[in-house]
């Protein structure tokens, strides 16, 4: 997908995300490349499938302003959420308190808080799942896995 500013979404490669993070992913997932006009990877999101069902990420790369961005961002956004629903799994997603903004964009997904304050945050779209259901939360001796960081 082309959006009107040149930004564009495609299918994450492990070496985009090994480009992006600095190492492999402790966990698979399905992940969504935005790149800009001139291809430079700006951001990731995707999927993990975790025993408590799907954990949804963002991130945007250091230095990029996820507001000169935003079209594709939801965009690819919209395309993960598309994809986690019709797995008809519960999805999960973390909130980082240093990005006061993600609290909006998750609910314009479509989640609704469920326990934690902060970066601990929990946001969940079917809320009668268990808060930290097997889940690692960030900081805590887990994978770091931060759903829906901006940063």
């Amino acid at each position: 997908m082309k959006p009107s500013n040149g930004d564009r979404i495609r299918p994450a490669s492990a070496e985009d995300i090994l480009a992006f993070y600095g190492r492999r992913l402790p966990w698979r997932a399905r992940a969504l490349a935005v790149t800009d006009a001139a291809s430079r990877l700006i951001g990731l999101g995707g999927f993990s499938l975790q025993p408590h069902g799907l954990t949804v990420f963002m991130d945007v790369a250091t230095g990029v302003d996820p507001a000169r961005h935003k079209r594709v961002l939801i965009r690819a956004g919209r395309q993960v959420m598309q994809t986690a629903r019709a797995m008809g799994r519960p999805v999960l997603a973390c909130r980082e308190a240093d990005w006061p903004a993600s609290a909006n964009l998750l609910a314009h997904f479509g989640f609704e808080k469920i326990s934690g304050e902060g970066a601990g945050e929990m946001w969940a779209l079917n809320t009668a799942i268990e808060p930290f259901g097997g889940l690692e939360r960030p900081g805590e001796g887990g994978t770091g896995e931060r759903a829906w960081a901006i940063r």
